[in-house]
């Protein structure tokens, strides 16, 4: 009889733990349906009554992390992460998460190390190489970044993002040529790439084919109006033409769409420099140092500008300005100015 009530008790706990396990099923789901439409308060308190339920419920965790993740808790998003690997210490996906979790904490050390993790995982993992890249690139190993997206296109070659990193890589070693073939081949598999434009006229604008370099700004502008760098690009396209007026419209409206980009106003001051506008070009680079105060090309640039309105003294303390921000003066322009102000 004894047996008999034994068994029947241990009948009944699994009936009770399925029970649970399915109600932490129903849980989990309404998590993940409130995180497909962005409620994540919703999506949170869901995949918490599902732990609650299934304590061992990794995926429960790997989801909480994201959802935590959205929000910008970026230290629950990653104790999540760590809990689901806990549970499962074969989940690449949660390695994944937290790679990314690491990368919005701007922990590229923690971030590189759960990366690699997650590849060790899943070897044929595109995006894992191609995240870890991006984490190198941001250290300054460009070369280890170039093998990681050389990779990842290996494994997915209609990959567009990773040609287009390509190409920012080969761009900034000064390869250009090799930098505007991965730009036309991001192109190729995404044509309504708007940033993959700019930067395929900026390859062009740098080996001196400005008009191609405006052709592929002013598409990019054509995908996206609002994309303030492309019409910042095509004013110093326009700029390098000679095109003064030109090069000026475009600056007016890259500010317009990004009232906070100093480098604009700073081209701005040149383009109305150029045109001997020197009280206009003056009113940008102050502008420029107002929105970013160590902007030491921005003092030369307004210390230039004083110097042809003669006002040598405001022109010397730009230069001694630009000086303490660590930036050299042109000896040929530091003489001129010491032959016109007598110092």
């Amino acid at each position: 009889m004894k047996k008999i009530l034994v068994i029947l008790l241990l009948i009944g706990c699994n009936n009770e733990e399925a029970r649970l396990a399915e109600e932490a099923r129903d849980w989990f789901w309404k998590g993940y349906n409130a995180l497909e439409n962005e409620e994540y308060d919703k999506a949170i308190l869901y995949y918490e009554k599902a732990i609650e339920l299934d304590p061992d419920l990794a995926l429960a965790y790997n989801n909480l992390g994201n959802a935590y993740r959205k929000q910008g808790n970026y230290a629950k998003a990653i104790e999540s992460y760590n809990k689901a690997i806990e549970l499962d210490p074969d989940d690449a996906a949660a390695y994944y998460n937290l790679g990314i979790a690491y990368n919005d904490q701007g922990n590229t050390a923690k971030e590189i190390e759960s990366y690699k993790k997650a590849i060790e995982l899943k070897p044929d993992d595109a995006a894992a190489y191609y995240n870890l890249g991006i984490a190198y690139k941001d250290q300054g190993n460009t070369a280890k970044a170039i093998e990681l997206w050389e990779k990842a296109i290996e494994l997915k070659p209609d990959y567009a993002k990773a040609y287009y990193n390509l190409g920012i890589a080969y761009n900034d070693q000064g390869n250009t040529t090799k930098a505007i073939e991965l730009y036309e081949k991001a192109i190729e598999l995404k044509p309504d790439d708007a940033a993959a434009y700019n930067n395929l006229g900026l390859a062009y604008n740098d080996q001196g084919n400005t008009t191609k370099a405006i052709e592929l700004y002013e598409k990019a502008i054509e995908l996206d109006p609002d994309l303030a760098l492309a019409y910042n690009n095509l004013g110093i396209a326009y700029k390098d033409q000679g095109n003064y007026d030109k090069a000026i419209q475009s600056y007016e409206k890259a500010i317009e769409l990004d009232p906070d980009d100093a480098a604009a106003y700073n081209n701005l001051g040149n383009a109305y420099r150029k045109q001997g506008n020197l009280t206009k070009a003056i009113e940008s680079y102050e502008k420029a140092i107002e929105l970013k105060p160590d902007y030491a090309i921005a003092y030369y640039n307004r210390a230039v500008a004083y110097y042809y309105m003669k006002e040598y003294d405001k022109a010397w303390d730009d230069v001694y300005k630009t000086q303490s921000l660590g930036n050299q003066v042109h000896p040929g322009f530091l003489k001129a100015l010491r032959e016109a102000s007598g110092r």
